[in-house]
């Protein structure tokens, strides 16, 4: 039954979901991630995307997720989300073979990956956030999502638990240059970044939010955003810091360098603008949301190396840290002026 080289995912080759033969299973590029496996089902009625979750073994929270992405597909959004298909039984997830790990069958989703240098698409994306967010607003209380917000820094992950006072011998590594100086500096960048926290973090407005928002997360067929994936990072949180994620992640600043860079930010905010709304407050933390966004993911990652005992493989990431402290210093308050007039 399965495609050439594939292994058959077991709740599919045992009927568990009324699929219509014939049915065979093939990869997917551009749809999975290092969170997840994602493969496409083919059958006689059409498409369908299977997951294998690989980072998130705790049914409760795919559970919860999967509740969220049922109301997101009923609300009658403008583009489609990766609604979860049940089972014969009425399921949503269902065990690996031998009860470890989990896996869901979704919709097709219609669209490809966005033309990230295009920016009608990027508008569109900003669009599309907006209105992701004026009906999240809307989500009963019993479907919030229970994750850590952005701003506890020791709950990212158990192996961190007091990042802002990481030393070279906290994460294996010797007390010499060049570690020593690269932890004097993530620890003063958190330094700064801990007053933002405390203080103009904490009064934002929040609502439920994707939590891991960027081109890479939708689909779009030419300008037209047609779907947006991957709620599995959905929090109740800080409004703008989805925003200021797909700032990040438009700008691609690694890649670009003004005046492309911010054209491309000033088409996110006039999209976004046209659907959704910010305060001054929000417009003014964008450039330090952004850069708590990069500090919780470099915890995360050097959290995970740390169990897994490859801390001098994600270094890389307080090296991305210093580069975008450096970029916002530079162009920070261009963001800001860039989303103030998109509000005007």
């Amino acid at each position: 039954m399965g495609g050439a080289g594939e292994a058959w995912p077991g709740d599919l080759a045992a009927g568990l979901y009324a699929l219509t033969p014939p049915v065979e299973i093939a990869p997917l590029d551009k749809r999975g991630g290092s969170n997840n496996d994602v493969r496409v089902v083919r059958t006689g009625a059409g498409q369908f995307l299977w997951k294998r979750y690989l980072t998130h073994a705790d049914p409760a929270r795919i559970l919860a997720e999967h509740r969220l992405l049922a109301w997101l597909d009923a609300a009658g959004l403008p583009f489609a989300v990766p609604a979860p298909l049940r089972t014969r039984d009425g399921a949503t997830l269902t065990a690996h073979d031998g009860g470890t790990g989990w896996r869901a069958l979704f919709a097709w989703l219609p669209g490809g990956p966005l033309d990230r240098g295009d920016p009608a698409t990027i508008a569109a994306l900003g669009a599309a956030l907006g209105a992701l967010h004026t009906t999240l607003a809307r989500l009963p209380p019993d479907l919030h999502p229970a994750l850590t917000p952005y701003g506890d820094l020791g709950q990212v992950h158990p192996r961190l638990p007091a990042p802002a006072t990481l030393t070279p011998p906290d994460l294996g590594l010797p007390d010499s240059a060049p570690h020593r100086e690269q932890l004097a500096a993530w620890r003063a960048l958190l330094a700064g970044l801990g007053r933002f926290i405390d203080g103009p973090y904490r009064a934002l407005p929040r609502q439920v939010i994707h939590g891991d928002f960027g081109p890479g997360n939708a689909l779009a067929a030419g300008a037209r955003i047609t779907a947006l994936l991957d709620f599995e990072f959905a929090l109740y949180d800080a409004r703008a810091l989805d925003v200021a994620a797909g700032l990040s992640l438009v700008t691609r600043i690694w890649e670009w360098a003004p005046p492309a860079s911010l054209a491309l930010a000033d088409a996110f905010c006039r999209g976004y603008a046209r659907t959704g709304t910010l305060t001054p407050a929000e417009i003014a933390a964008l450039p330090r949301l952004q850069l708590l966004r990069e500090v919780v993911s470099a915890i995360w990652w050097l959290g995970r190396a740390l169990a897994a005992g490859e801390v001098h493989q994600r270094l890389d990431r307080l090296a991305d840290l210093r580069a975008l402290d450096r970029w916002l210093a530079e162009h920070g308050a261009a963001l800001v002026a860039i989303a103030t007039r998109a509000f005007e």
